[in-house]
């Protein structure tokens, strides 16, 4: 049974012991000691969904490379009559080099960035299972809390009166 799977038997199971509408279910657990058990077992899941070693986000990784160099290269109008008989050769080296420096280093950042994602996406994921856990626990323990309670409110005799 999965996390998610084990999530709704025990939601479910919750909704037949508060008087929810739903079939009874002879498998299903009756107990807060059950109930218990089945929340530790919630627990290890979430435990055993976690990575070995939790090794810290750190801070999202910023881009260090050179600027984009632009679409095309685009000489002032002073220099367009001396790179005109020069000819762009020199300058188009140039801005190869310049272009292929900048694909580089937005790559290794576009690399950093997706890995830097995923671990984020990966620790909110453990935060919202160790939260499932911590409020399942909260709701067996008020649900089976209720219950005594207004079992310790009636009277003994089972709430009849004798005139």
């Amino acid at each position: 049974m999965s996390f998610a799977e084990l999530v709704k038997f025990i939601n479910r199971a919750l909704q037949r012991v508060t008087g929810s509408p739903g079939s009874a279910d002879e498998a299903s657990p009756r107990t807060e000691e059950e109930f218990l058990r089945f929340c530790d077992l919630l627990r290890e899941k979430a435990e055993a969904l976690k990575e070995d070693s939790p090794k810290p986000v750190g801070t999202r990784p910023t881009y260090e490379g050179p600027v984009y160099p632009g679409d095309s290269f685009t000489p002032s109008d002073e220099l367009y009559e001396v790179y005109k008989e020069r000819g762009r050769a020199e300058e188009q080296e140039e801005y190869d080099e310049r272009l292929r420096a900048y694909r580089e280093a937005r790559k290794l950042y576009t690399r950093q960035l997706a890995l830097w994602l995923t671990e984020v996406m990966r620790r909110e994921a453990e935060a919202r299972r160790a939260e499932t856990v911590e409020s399942m626990y909260r709701r067996v323990e008020s649900v089976f809390k209720q219950q005594r309670d207004s079992s310790d409110t009636q009277p003994p005799d089972g709430g009849s009166t004798i005139e």
